[in-house]
Protein backbone atom coordinates (compact mmCIF):
# COMPACT_ATOMS: atom_id res chain seq x y z
CA UNK A 1 0.00 0.00 0.00
CA UNK A 2 2.59 2.50 0.92
CA UNK A 3 4.34 1.62 -1.87
CA UNK A 4 1.69 2.42 -4.12
CA UNK A 5 1.25 5.88 -2.40
CA UNK A 6 5.30 6.35 -2.89
CA UNK A 7 4.97 5.60 -6.45
CA UNK A 8 2.27 7.87 -7.33
CA UNK A 9 4.12 10.57 -5.55
CA UNK A 10 6.71 10.17 -7.86
CA UNK A 11 4.93 10.43 -10.66
CA UNK A 12 3.53 13.22 -9.66
CA UNK A 13 6.34 14.92 -8.95
CA UNK A 14 8.06 13.73 -11.82
CA UNK A 15 5.26 15.18 -13.95
CA UNK A 16 5.56 18.44 -11.85
CA UNK A 17 9.59 18.78 -12.56
CA UNK A 18 8.88 18.25 -16.39
CA UNK A 19 6.27 21.20 -16.52
CA UNK A 20 8.40 23.52 -14.78
CA UNK A 21 11.28 22.33 -17.60
CA UNK A 22 9.12 23.21 -19.91
CA UNK A 23 8.09 26.60 -18.98
CA UNK A 24 11.77 27.21 -18.37
CA UNK A 25 11.76 26.97 -22.00
CA UNK A 26 8.47 28.76 -22.94
CA UNK A 27 7.93 31.66 -20.55
CA UNK A 28 11.58 32.44 -20.12
CA UNK A 29 11.24 36.30 -20.79
CA UNK A 30 8.74 35.76 -17.36
CA UNK A 31 10.83 34.40 -15.71
CA UNK A 32 13.70 37.31 -16.51
CA UNK A 33 11.43 39.49 -15.80
CA UNK A 34 10.35 38.56 -12.26
CA UNK A 35 14.21 38.12 -11.55
CA UNK A 36 14.78 41.31 -12.64
CA UNK A 37 13.35 42.95 -9.84
CA UNK A 38 14.76 41.07 -7.48
CA UNK A 39 18.01 41.63 -8.71
CA UNK A 40 17.99 45.25 -9.02
CA UNK A 41 18.33 46.00 -5.70
CA UNK A 42 21.56 43.50 -5.09
CA UNK A 43 23.04 45.54 -8.37
CA UNK A 44 22.46 48.54 -6.64
CA UNK A 45 24.33 47.80 -3.71
CA UNK A 46 26.94 46.10 -5.97
CA UNK A 47 27.35 49.21 -7.83
CA UNK A 48 27.16 51.90 -5.44
CA UNK A 49 30.70 52.68 -4.66
CA UNK A 50 32.17 52.62 -8.24
CA UNK A 51 29.16 55.41 -8.57
CA UNK A 52 31.10 57.63 -5.59
CA UNK A 53 34.08 56.70 -7.37
CA UNK A 54 33.18 58.03 -10.79
CA UNK A 55 31.86 61.14 -8.15
CA UNK A 56 34.92 61.71 -7.22
CA UNK A 57 37.07 61.40 -10.32
CA UNK A 58 34.25 63.65 -12.28
CA UNK A 59 34.68 66.61 -9.25
CA UNK A 60 38.26 66.42 -8.87
CA UNK A 61 40.54 69.34 -10.29
CA UNK A 62 42.49 66.92 -12.10
CA UNK A 63 40.19 65.31 -14.18
CA UNK A 64 40.02 68.88 -16.46
CA UNK A 65 43.49 67.59 -17.97
CA UNK A 66 41.92 64.63 -19.46
CA UNK A 67 37.98 65.05 -20.16
CA UNK A 68 36.87 67.83 -22.10
CA UNK A 69 33.76 70.02 -21.06
CA UNK A 70 31.54 67.67 -22.87
CA UNK A 71 32.75 64.36 -21.76
CA UNK A 72 32.49 65.82 -17.91
CA UNK A 73 28.43 66.93 -18.51
CA UNK A 74 27.89 63.40 -19.99
CA UNK A 75 29.50 61.76 -16.88
CA UNK A 76 27.63 64.09 -14.16
CA UNK A 77 24.72 63.46 -16.11
CA UNK A 78 24.98 60.12 -15.75
CA UNK A 79 25.42 59.89 -12.09
CA UNK A 80 22.64 62.71 -11.50
CA UNK A 81 20.23 59.81 -13.16
CA UNK A 82 21.36 57.58 -11.13
CA UNK A 83 21.04 59.05 -8.23
CA UNK A 84 17.24 60.89 -8.87
CA UNK A 85 16.50 57.29 -9.18
CA UNK A 86 18.87 54.24 -9.02
CA UNK A 87 15.84 51.26 -9.62
CA UNK A 88 15.14 53.33 -12.78
CA UNK A 89 18.64 54.17 -13.99
CA UNK A 90 20.04 50.37 -13.43
CA UNK A 91 16.25 49.13 -15.30
CA UNK A 92 17.44 51.31 -18.09
CA UNK A 93 21.05 50.42 -18.19
CA UNK A 94 19.96 46.49 -17.71
CA UNK A 95 17.42 47.03 -21.15
CA UNK A 96 20.04 48.95 -22.86
CA UNK A 97 22.20 47.73 -25.67
CA UNK A 98 23.99 51.15 -26.24
CA UNK A 99 25.76 52.59 -22.90
CA UNK A 100 28.01 55.29 -23.28
CA UNK A 101 31.13 53.00 -22.46
CA UNK A 102 33.99 56.48 -23.06
CA UNK A 103 35.51 54.30 -25.44
CA UNK A 104 37.51 57.13 -26.83
CA UNK A 105 38.65 58.19 -23.27
CA UNK A 106 40.41 55.74 -20.61
CA UNK A 107 39.19 57.85 -17.82
CA UNK A 108 35.68 58.38 -19.02
CA UNK A 109 35.85 54.41 -19.80
CA UNK A 110 36.86 54.14 -15.90
CA UNK A 111 34.04 56.23 -14.90
CA UNK A 112 31.07 54.81 -16.96
CA UNK A 113 32.87 51.20 -15.69
CA UNK A 114 29.68 50.95 -13.20
CA UNK A 115 27.27 50.35 -16.56
CA UNK A 116 29.48 47.69 -17.48
CA UNK A 117 29.16 46.13 -13.90
CA UNK A 118 25.64 46.38 -14.24
CA UNK A 119 24.84 44.55 -17.37
CA UNK A 120 27.62 41.87 -16.93
CA UNK A 121 25.85 40.86 -13.50
CA UNK A 122 22.40 41.03 -14.84
CA UNK A 123 23.99 38.93 -18.01
CA UNK A 124 25.21 36.35 -15.82
CA UNK A 125 22.57 35.97 -13.02
CA UNK A 126 19.62 35.36 -16.04
CA UNK A 127 22.03 33.14 -18.10
CA UNK A 128 22.71 30.95 -14.70
CA UNK A 129 18.99 31.26 -13.07
CA UNK A 130 17.79 29.47 -16.16
CA UNK A 131 20.36 27.16 -16.28
CA UNK A 132 20.30 26.10 -12.66
CA UNK A 133 16.48 25.68 -12.83
CA UNK A 134 16.75 23.40 -15.85
CA UNK A 135 19.55 21.39 -13.98
CA UNK A 136 17.26 21.54 -10.85
CA UNK A 137 14.55 19.79 -12.73
CA UNK A 138 16.44 17.45 -14.67
CA UNK A 139 18.11 15.86 -11.94
CA UNK A 140 15.10 15.62 -10.47
CA UNK A 141 13.29 14.22 -13.29
CA UNK A 142 15.97 11.57 -13.78
CA UNK A 143 16.05 10.73 -10.09
CA UNK A 144 12.65 10.52 -9.45
CA UNK A 145 12.42 7.98 -12.77
CA UNK A 146 15.52 5.97 -10.89
CA UNK A 147 13.42 5.51 -7.88
CA UNK A 148 10.09 4.53 -9.94
CA UNK A 149 12.13 2.11 -12.18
Amino acid sequence: MYQKILIQLQVIFTIFFIIVLVLTYTHSEDIKKNARIQIVDKVIELIEPKIKLAEKTVNSKGTQKFLNNSQVKIAKSEIFSYRRDPINYVTQIMQSKNIPNGKDNTLLKKIFDWQLTIQKYINDSFSNLLKDIRIFCTTNIIALYRLVG
